[in-house]
Formats: C-alpha cells, sequence, structure tokens
C-alpha cells in the first residue's frame, strides 16, 4: 500500500510542477528554483514508489514459490499414499501434478528443487513398473539418475546413494524385460556405491549391499552365471544372517528369500542336499513369520513346500513330494478364493503337479509289483 502512495505523490507532484512551471513564466528564476526543488522531490516520490513496488513484487513472487512447493509437496505425499494402497490411476494424476510444478520451481532454483524432480520422476517411475508402462517408466528413471548423477558432482556423500537407488530400480526394469547386459552393467554399478557407503556406515547401507547382491545372484543365475550367482548369493546370506540376529523381524523373511533362491539355484547344478538344506531352513522361517503373520507370510510357505516338492520329486521321494504339492495347494486354493487372479495360477500347478506326481507314483508302485 506505502509504495502505491509514493507513486501517486510522485505523479501528483510532477504534474503540479508542471502547473506551477507555466504559471511561473514571467518570474524565471523563481520559477526555475521552485520547479527544480519540486521536481527532485517528485522524483524521490516515484524512486521510493518503485522500489517499494519491486520489494513487493519479490515477496509476492516468493509467496507464491511457497505456495506451490507446499501444494507439491501435498501432492507427492498423496500420491505416495494412494500408490501404496494400489489406487494408481489417483497416484498417476498426483504424481504428475507434483512433477509439473517442481519442474517449473526449478526453472527459478534449480538448486533447491531439482531433487524434488528427481524424486518424483523416480516415484512415478516405480508406479509405471507397478501397471506395466514400462516406457514411461524407463524414461521417467533415465531422467532421474541424470539429475542425480549432475546432483552428485556437487555433493556425493549426499546424491550417490539416489544414483545407486535409481540404478537399482532401472536394472530391475531391464531385468525384467530381458535387457540382461544394461541391468547388469546398472546392478553392478548400483553395489559398488552400497559398497562404498557400507565401508563408511555399516549399519545404514549393509542392508543395500545385501540387497543388490541378492538381484546381481538372480540375474547371474538366469544368464547360466552360476559360480558368481552362488558367490553372491552366499555373500548376501551372510550378511542377512547377521542382520537378522540383530534384528529378525526385519531380517529373517530376507533370510528366508535368499535360502530359497540359492537352494534353486543348488537344485540345477545338481547339489541336492545343499538344496534341501536350504529349502528345509527356509520352510521353517517362513512357517514361524506366517503363524504371526499369517496374510502375509502364508503364500512364501506354499512356494516353499512347492520347491521342495520339485525336488523331492526329482530325488524320487515321491511320498514327501505329494504331501508337500498338497499343502502348499490347500494354502493357495484359500488364497484364490481373496484374489483369484493372483493366487488361481498357482493352484493349477499345484493340481496338474499332483497328478503327475499321483500318476508316477502309481507307475513306480505297479512297476516294483511286477518286478516283484
Amino acid at each position: 500500500m506505502k509504495t502505491k502512495i509514493g507513486i501517486v505523490i510522485g505523479a501528483l507532484l510532477l504534474i503540479g510542477i508542471w502547473i506551477y512551471g507555466a504559471w511561473s513564466v514571467w518570474n524565471l528564476e523563481v520559477g526555475s528554483t521552485i520547479t527544480g526543488a519540486g521536481v527532485l522531490v517528485a522524483l524521490a516520490g516515484l524512486l521510493w514508489g518503485v522500489v517499494g513496488s519491486t520489494r513487493e513484487s519479490k515477496t509476492e513472487d516468493k509467496a507464491k514459490s511457497q505456495d506451490e512447493d507446499e501444494k507439491a509437496t501435498a501432492l507427492h505425499d498423496l500420491a505416495n499414499r494412494h500408490s501404496n494402497t494400489n489406487k494408481h490411476e489417483e497416484a498417476a494424476e498426483e504424481y504428475a501434478e507434483a512433477l509439473k510444478i517442481y519442474r517449473r520451481l526449478a526453472q527459478q532454483n534449480p538448486d533447491a528443487y531439482e531433487p524434488d524432480v528427481a524424486d518424483t520422476l523416480n516415484n512415478s517411475a516405480n508406479l509405471h513398473c507397478d501397471t506395466n508402462k514400462r516406457e514411461e517408466a524407463a524414461a521417467e528413471y533415465a531422467e532421474a539418475l541424470k539429475i542425480y548423477r549432475r546432483l552428485a558432482q556437487q555433493d556425493p556423500a549426499v546424491y550417490e546413494p539416489d544414483i545407486a537407488n535409481t540404478l537399482n530400480n532401472l536394472a530391475n526394469l531391464h531385468y525384467a524385460t530381458n535387457k540382461y547386459e544394461e541391468a547388469l552393467t546398472e546392478y553392478a554399478e548400483a553395489l559398488e556405491i552400497y559398497w562404498r557407503f557400507a565401508k563408511q556406515n555399516l549399519a545404514v547401507y549393509e542392508p543395500y549391499v545385501a540387497t543388490a547382491l541378492n538381484n546381481l545372484a538372480n540375474l547371474h543365475s538366469d544368464m547360466n552365471k552360476h559360480e558368481e550367482a552362488a558367490t553372491e548369493y552366499s555373500e548376501a546370506l551372510e550378511i542377512y544372517r547377521r542382520l537378522a540376529k540383530q534384528n529378525p523381524d526385519a531380517y529373517e523373511s530376507d533370510v528366508a528369500m535368499t535360502l530359497n533362491n540359492l537352494a534353486i539355484l543348488h537344485k540345477v547344478t545338481n547339489k541336492h542336499e545343499e538344496a534341501t538344506m536350504e529349502y528345509v531352513e527356509a520352510l521353517e522361517i517362513r512357517r514361524g513369520l506366517a503363524k504371526q503373520n499369517p496374510d502375509a507370510y502364508e503364500p512364501d510357505v506354499a512356494m516353499t513346500l512347492y520347491n521342495l516338492a520339485l525336488l523331492h520329486s526329482d530325488t524320487n521321494k515321491h511320498e514327501e513330494a505329494v504331501k508337500e504339492t498338497t499343502e502348499a495347494l490347500h494354502i493357495y486354493e484359500k488364497f484364490a478364493k481373496i484374489s483369484s487372479a493372483a493366487y488361481q495360477p498357482y493352484v493349477d500347478r499345484c493340481k496338474a503337479a499332483l497328478a503327475i506326481l499321483q500318476q508316477s507314483h502309481a507307475d513306480i508302485t505297479n512297476a516294483n509289483e511286477i518286478a516283484g
């Protein structure tokens, strides 16, 4: 308000001076003196008004940026909640709107808002992966990675872990789309970063090392690089066991997962004894977890039972295989009533396996009877 008054006063003074100057033409000396003084006063008023107006404009811009910042943050948080509760359409719209705001703010203040742009791109890409929009996800991960690399040049301690996280996400996507070479490069770089940070802060970064090792081992296993996979699974398992001693609730499930993966590898490489021990230990852990949280862990129990049944079938332990497949089938049937799309394929797989096992057992029994 004060700035507007200054501009008005300055303008009125200039108009008055112009009128007075015309009147004082008969007395040039006095009129000039007064007019000159008036001009200075008028200009001072105008300057006061202009400076004040500039300050008001900057204050308004700052307030507007703060409002947009708060709006973008609220949208981003809401999108995260909607994504976690499978409300994918709402989440996609909210991420897109938040990203649009952050991009606009980053043009004015890149140091403050480029990290928000990258974070939102990464989360939006995660959502697009979950909804099978892989091209969009790949583009978003790539852009986020580019931003994080640029930020890490200035502050590696803060942004290199973000590089590793985005590399891991992008590698998961490339793995899922059979782009193994790209995934291998990305997993390896992510692992190198996590190892480096784990040397400085083991408690924070060791779990990330184990996850990266497990992911890399899965990829090496699918690429038939069994020795590399076995080494990586073993390293990951060692880390998870150590973490589980300190915090079993958080890490026992990871121990079981890695045991299951290592058992699959050992079955493929005909190390049946090792595979059996690993499946049995994984099953024991998962049964314990399922007692506390059946909805979360009973499907894992069924998966391990099914895998162990396949191993027992391959080693001619048909009774054990039938028993394990039957138990797995009952679990999957229960969950198929809740989500047919998710669990009916496993029900069908168990039924098919059970039919083969029962037929094989009958054939073996008949063969033994004939031989006897």
